[in-house]
């Protein structure tokens, strides 16, 4: 997934974690983003599927998401959060193909 931004935010700060799995890491997520207060989260290997909400990953972010389709198989997928505290404004999301 790529997303473009346009922003007049200057040091940006962005949390990058590999979570195998967001499902039962999610108290693990809550800490790291008290403690470092990202602007941008990205998190690979999510292993969501649609059924669940943003809502239920996190609070104070706008999620850009690529589950799975299937709830299980190949494929951890992505995920990619805004703060809604900034002033960064998302125009454009792309997903590449995994081809």
């Amino acid at each position: 997934m790529m997303i473009s931004t346009n922003t007049t935010e200057n040091n940006i700060k962005v949390l990058s974690w590999n979570c195998n799995g967001i499902s039962g890491n999610r108290h693990h997520l809550e800490s790291l983003l008290l403690r470092h207060n990202p602007h941008i989260l990205a998190l690979t290997e999510t292993k969501l599927v649609p059924e669940m909400t943003d809502k239920e990953i996190c609070n104070g972010y706008t999620l850009f998401r690529y589950d799975r389709t299937f709830g299980i198989g190949r494929g951890g997928r992505v995920l990619i959060g805004v703060a809604d505290s900034t002033n960064i404004k998302v125009s454009n999301v792309s997903k590449i193909d995994d081809g």
